[in-house]
Parts: C-alpha cells; sequence; structure tokens
C-alpha cells in the first residue's frame, strides 16, 4: 500500500514539474501574434526597435524592446513593417480588441509602412486588409485662411464632408466616375468679414463647365465633364474692399499690315484699337478672373492684304477661339480665359503664297508597329508614314489656326498591343482622342498649335512595356 502511495506521489510530483516547467516555457516565448495576409502584403518583424535585422515572417511574440526579454504579462510589444504591392494601401486592421492595447504607426525615415502594437495581451490573429487604391479624376483645392470647403458626392448636396481634395463622382449615386461625365459639387464657407475674390479651376481643358452660385445657390458650384485633374484657386478678401487682381492679359502680335479692334461685351459695340485687352465678362464688360472671361475683336487688314493666320497661345489658357464663320467677318471670340493669351495675327500681298508648312507631328515608332496617316477625319485614303502635318478636319488642308488635327490608326506586328502613346510638347496641342472613342487603333490629335512629336511603345500582348 505504502509503495503504491509513494509511486502515485512520484508520478504526480513528475506531472506537477513538467507542467511548471511547460508555463515557464510559454511565458519565457512570449505572446504570439499571428500576421493574416493576402498575396499583396509582405510583413518584416524586427528584434529590436532599432529597425533592422528585420525578418520577413508571419509570426512574432510579444517583448520588452528596452530590455530584450520576451514578456507574457501584457505588457509586451511588436515591432514590425509592411511592404504593400503597387496598386494597394493599408486600409485596416482585424483583431480582437482584447487582446492588445492599441497599433500605433511609427514616423520613420526609411519610408517604411512602420508600425508597433503595444501591450499584447494574449495570442492573437491580426488580419491586414489592404484596398486597391482608388483611381479617379483628383480635384484639388488651394485656398486661403479665410475660407473651407465642404464637397458632395452627388448634386443633391447633402451629407457633405470638409475636404481639400475629392474626386469627379456621377452626379446620381456618387460613385468615381473616369468617363468624362464626373462632376464636383462643392460649397465655400467664409469666415465672418470676408467675401469670395475670386475662384479658378485650372486647367479649363480638363473640365466643361464651372457653375456658379447666380445658378446654384449662395456659395455653391459645381465643376462638370471632369476628364482630369483639376486646381481650384480660392481667394478671399475683406466685404466691401477691392482686390488687387489686374487680370488675365491678351497681347496681340500684330504684322505691319493689320490692326485689331477690341470690344468690352459680346454685342461689339464701342470698340477701340489696341495691341493688348483683358478677360472680361460677356455682358457687363467687366474684368473677369473666375475663367469664365473672354476677349472679343475684329480685325482690320489694310487693303490689299488678306489673313494668313490668326492663332493663339497656350491652348491651356483659354477654352476656345471662335472664328468668323460662325460670328462673322473678320470677328473672333477668345473663351473662358484662365491665363495670359498671345494672338498672333499674320498678313500676306493678296494672292501671294504664305510660306508657311504648317504644324508637324513627328512619329518615333518601335519595330513593332507602322501608323497610317489621314488628312480628313473621314479616315479615307490613308498613307504609311512617319510625319504628318496639322489639317482641316473636314477639309483636308494644312491649318495653322490652332484648329488643325492629325487622325491616324496605328497597325501592329501580330502578337503586339500598345504600351503607351506620349506626345511633347503638350502646350502644342489639346487632346489625344482614343480608341475606346474613335474605334480599334484609331486616334485624334486635336487643336495643334506647335510642331509636336509622337512617341509610341509596343508590348507583347499580356506582358509588361
Amino acid at each position: 500500500m505504502n509503495l503504491i502511495k509513494k509511486i502515485s506521489f512520484t508520478i504526480f510530483s513528475f506531472i506537477l514539474v513538467v507542467f511548471l516547467i511547460s508555463c515557464k516555457g510559454n511565458e519565457a516565448e512570449g505572446y504570439k501574434v499571428n500576421f493574416v495576409t493576402d498575396g499583396n502584403t509582405v510583413v518584416t518583424v524586427y528584434p529590436t526597435n532599432q529597425i533592422k535585422d528585420g525578418q520577413e515572417t508571419k509570426e512574432a511574440y510579444s517583448k520588452d524592446f528596452q530590455t530584450g526579454k520576451l514578456l507574457k504579462d501584457g505588457n509586451g510589444d511588436v515591432y514590425f513593417s509592411l511592404k504593400i504591392s503597387k496598386g494597394y494601401e493599408i486600409s485596416k486592421f482585424e483583431f480582437d480588441s482584447d487582446s492588445i492595447e492599441k497599433i500605433d504607426e511609427i514616423e520613420n525615415d526609411k519610408d517604411l509602412n512602420l508600425f508597433v502594437i503595444k501591450g499584447v495581451k494574449k495570442d492573437l490573429e491580426l488580419n491586414v486588409v489592404v484596398s486597391k487604391v482608388v483611381e479617379g479624376f483628383i480635384i484639388t483645392f488651394e485656398m486661403d485662411e479665410n475660407v473651407t470647403v465642404t464637397v458632395f458626392d452627388t448634386q443633391e448636396y447633402q451629407a457633405g464632408q470638409e475636404v481639400k481634395s475629392a474626386f469627379a463622382r456621377n452626379s446620381e449615386t456618387g460613385e468615381i466616375d473616369m468617363s468624362g461625365d464626373g462632376q464636383v459639387n462643392f460649397k465655400v464657407s467664409l469666415k465672418e468679414g470676408f467675401e469670395i475674390a475670386n475662384i479658378l479651376a485650372t486647367p479649363t481643358s480638363n473640365y466643361k463647365n464651372l457653375k456658379l452660385p447666380s445658378e446654384l445657390g449662395e456659395n455653391t458650384y459645381r465643376i462638370t465633364k471632369v476628364t482630369g485633374e483639376v486646381v481650384v484657386a480660392i481667394t478671399t478678401k475683406e466685404v466691401g474692399t477691392a482686390t488687387n487682381e489686374e487680370g488675365f492679359q491678351v497681347t496681340f502680335d500684330l504684322d505691319e499690315n493689320v490692326t485689331v479692334t477690341i470690344f468690352e461685351t459680346k454685342d461689339y459695340t464701342d470698340g477701340i484699337v489696341a495691341t493688348t485687352a483683358y478677360a472680361r465678362d460677356s455682358l457687363t464688360g467687366e474684368i473677369d478672373i473666375s475663367g469664365e472671361g473672354q476677349v472679343n475683336f475684329k480685325v482690320n487688314v489694310k487693303e490689299g492684304y488678306e489673313l494668313v493666320n490668326v492663332l493663339a497661345t497656350p491652348t491651356a489658357n483659354y477654352k476656345n477661339l471662335k472664328l468668323p464663320d460662325e460670328l462673322g467677318e473678320n470677328t473672333y471670340r477668345i473663351t473662358k480665359i484662365t491665363g495670359a493669351v498671345t494672338v498672333a495675327v499674320t498678313t500676306k500681298k493678296e494672292g501671294e503664297s504664305s510660306n508657311i508648312e504648317g504644324f508637324k507631328g513627328t512619329f518615333v515608332l518601335d519595330d513593332n508597329v507602322i501608323v497610317t496617316v489621314y488628312d480628313a477625319q473621314d479616315y479615307e485614303n490613308g498613307k504609311v508614314t512617319t510625319l504628318a502635318l496639322a489639317r482641316n478636319s473636314d477639309t483636308g488642308e494644312v491649318d495653322i489656326g490652332g484648329n488643325g488635327q492629325i487622325n491616324f490608326r496605328v497597325t501592329l506586328l501580330e502578337g503586339y498591343e500598345v504600351a503607351s502613346i506620349t506626345i511633347t510638347p503638350k502646350d502644342n496641342y489639346k487632346n489625344l482622342k482614343l480608341p475606346e472613342e474613335l474605334g480599334e487603333n484609331t486616334y485624334r490629335i486635336t487643336k495643334m498649335t506647335g510642331d509636336i512629336t509622337i512617341t509610341i511603345v509596343t508590348k507583347p500582348k499580356g506582358g509588361t512595356a
């Protein structure tokens, strides 16, 4: 009987010792953190808070980073960084809220997504959730200290958010819209004693209209049909004070055979002969720096001479140059001016050649593509070439008036596709229209005002450039 008791006691003692050793061993390990990630995230865990000698892993143990000892008392921490695939960003961390004190992001000079888990209280799984980076046309607001902007997802102007940037969105659903029909709806809030001096959205080529409070309601605005990034500059002034804004100047560069008559409004009355003008409201004639101002003018050609060209540059600083075929003989209008513009007017003797060749488009191609250029936008009777001239879209005649275009198609070697089309300089044309609008492998460069180079790079289908 005593023998049995002794054996039982010995077994019990052995089990107790094993249990205690086991407990001590677990305590020495620290609490375990398992990182749960998808294929777009790599976790690196650091042995010290010096952030070096990191190891790519999916597990870590809590420790005292002052002594380097593993801890299992609720005071241990874990330092880690995340490498995220291009096109993704960290969305959130998911974990049992009772398992840790908090997660802090740490600023660092190594450009790391660096974090520390503070106060690990038990073993846990940390789910790192990433999401695709939202792509869209971004509108950035530049404001002085007397104004804030509230942006609304739809044109109902409900549940807005005070921000400094926004994406173009569908007017009804509020979803991000990159179709060219997206808009940004916003209201401005002014500090007491101040009022709007100016709201200017640029470049005008990246949207259709800036709708104003006169149409939408007090301090309410809408940018429509956004096709690229836009900067909205908002300036204020004290109520009742004048602004120091002189206005957007248009300078006329004329030869000796022509003069220009400037009109303050679009009714073309009471004009003055001048070589400079300012963008003005089309009805009141007041100087307009809102981006809606225009310059209305007529050209007066000396007897025996005729116009060769009227060219307004840079095109980024205005919306359109309207011509005599719409407005009447020798009558012009530059619309939606957002910066300084120069208008070059040239003449020639009646019956003489102008000796102007035209604006050239030079194609730089790799071995897997050829280009066919067409004189007009009907894409008929094309010619394989690496040089083209800006032409009238209907007649195919060389156009140096700033409205000429180049229409072309690309033909690719079997197994290849277009990787990129780059046009430089950007100031010498308005838009590059693409196959999704014009048809397979079909392109159009519009409103050329100078020579350009078109570089086309190809890649194997499904591959990278």
